[in-house]
């Protein structure tokens, strides 16, 4: 049976000259031999004799007698060919040893290559030709070999058997936390958008987001452009597979570039490629990342970027569909209030006063006396416009606007209460005896086409300082003089 644990692989090179070069045929045929290690040596460190089933058994005394195998070693393997055995090593990624033991000779000979470079050699008389025609030989000699082992390794029967003896790698606790936030973040936001019944608020608030891409429709596939250290783009969803369990699947894609998938078991295993469903394959066959992979510190990054965009997402959709239900809230009408009689009477006094001031001013004729006037009682009028501007009118120093337009062929009233840098603090809105909804986004003239059926309480209106602010007009409207009548002629 196989040797799987001879570490007889360790060679001390000893004696070093000064090296030749290798040639270049045989330095390229060197990173072949190089490359099959190690696409083979993290399945070489898998095998378990004790556990090796009857049929890869089998698999392997065949292997032995089609390329002369010897053993396994713990970085690399050993073929025993006649009257010599040939290890071929490789103690890290850039490195391969090459060792030949003739039985007819006690010393053998050994050679090291590193990053392509002859790095030591052993049992030579250091000519470049014998040194390039012994690696060129065994090169030679053993390339089907190799080829042969390399095949049996991909074979699927051996994976299927690594894999069932094997545990695979898993995230780190770390790692694991952050993905069960990211779960959690992704079902949140889930919810969040789903409770938007109206679909075009619901599309619109949900593409709203300055780093989300519009998705596929009817996926909830969450797709975010350019928010990784390389400025990737980075996709999220959570799908049950065919198994019945919910796997997290991450997608990154860095511009110009293939993109590269995260499916993460509830376990922890993470996959690379998958046949995930009909819908999703991605390569061709199953593959699982390494622990050296899934202990990477790129790896947290990775997890810790996206969670960091999805609570950014998760405030971005709560701000806005609280505003969104507010503005719902306030357009609905559950009962219409009216106002009482005294309120519509000190209206009709304050619409009196209104247009007897604005015909005082309107008689001033020179610029200097109508300027004194209106910085005497703090009034001004609006440029293109029938509104009074009454300054610092209420104990908080606010001004208010009043004005009377026409709407729907009815005269209305409107007041709007500024704060500190004119800022709109308040509006009011009355037609008939009914307060409209009504929200001022500006100072200007604006047409009022969404209040016709949208009014406040009772309760609103009691609770809106209607009464007070039309008092507080009313006072200072009454402090302007009416204009002096012309003596006529006698």
């Amino acid at each position: 049976m196989l040797n799987i644990n001879n570490k007889s692989s360790y060679i001390n090179f000893c004696g070093i000259k000064k090296l030749p070069d290798i040639s270049r045929p045989v330095t390229v045929k060197s990173s072949e031999v190089l490359n099959a290690l190690k696409s083979i040596n993290s399945n070489l460190k898998k095998l378990d004799e004790n556990r090796i089933p009857e049929d890869i058994k089998k698999s392997i005394d065949s292997l032995k007698k089609t390329t002369n195998l010897d053993c396994i070693l713990k970085d690399g393997i050993s073929f025993n060919d006649g009257n010599r055995t040939v290890k071929f090593t490789s103690p890290d990624d850039y490195t391969l040893v090459v060792a030949q033991q003739s039985k007819n000779q006690a010393k053998q000979k050994a050679i090291e290559i590193k990053f392509n470079r002859l790095t030591a050699a052993e049992g030579f008389n250091f000519a470049a030709t014998d040194i390039n025609q012994f690696l060129n030989d065994i090169f030679d000699k053993f390339d089907f070999a190799l080829l042969q082992i390399r095949k049996f390794f991909l074979n699927k029967d051996f994976t299927a058997f690594t894999e069932k003896f094997t545990p695979r790698a898993v995230l780190s606790d770390t790692n694991i936390k952050t993905t069960e936030e990211i779960k959690n973040l992704f079902r949140d936001i889930q919810t969040q958008i789903s409770s938007i019944e109206n679909p075009a608020t619901h599309t619109k608030i949900k593409n709203g987001y300055p780093r989300v891409k519009t998705g596929i429709r009817g996926s909830k596939q969450i797709d975010f452009e350019s928010i990784g250290m390389f400025r990737e783009d980075y996709s999220v969803n959570l799908i049950t597979g065919r198994n019945g369990q919910e796997h997290l699947i991450i997608k990154i894609q860095e511009k110009n570039k293939e993109p590269f998938y995260f499916f993460i078991r509830p376990n922890g295993e993470v996959l690379k490629e998958t046949n995930f469903s009909r819908v999703l394959k991605v390569g061709d066959k199953t593959t699982y990342y390494s622990q050296k992979e899934l202990d990477s510190p790129i790896m947290s990054i990775q997890l810790e970027t996206l969670k960091n965009e999805l609570i950014k997402y998760k405030q971005y959709l709560k701000d806005k569909i609280e505003n969104y239900k507010e503005i719902k809230k306030y357009l609905n009408t559950e009962d219409t209030g009216t106002l009482d009689k005294n309120t519509l009477a000190l209206l009709n006094e304050v619409k009196c006063l209104y247009e007897t001031c604005k015909t005082r001013i309107k008689k001033i004729k020179e610029a200097d006396r109508k300027k004194a006037f209106k910085q005497k009682f703090k009034i001004d009028t609006v440029m293109a416009s029938p509104t009074l501007r009454l300054r610092d009118i209420t104990p908080a120093k606010e001004s208010i606007l009043i004005s009377f337009p026409v709407m729907q062929g009815t005269t209305c009233t409107k007041i709007i209460v500024l704060g500190q840098n004119d800022k709109i603090k308040k509006s009011l809105f009355i037609r008939d005896d009914k307060m409209l909804k009504f929200k001022a986004t500006s100072l200007g003239r604006s047409k009022r086409k969404d209040t016709a059926t949208n009014y406040h309480s009772q309760q609103e209106i009691n609770d809106s300082g209607l009464n007070d602010y039309l008092l507080l007009i009313k006072k200072r409207l009454e402090s302007v003089p009416p204009a002096r009548k012309k003596k006529s002629a006698s």
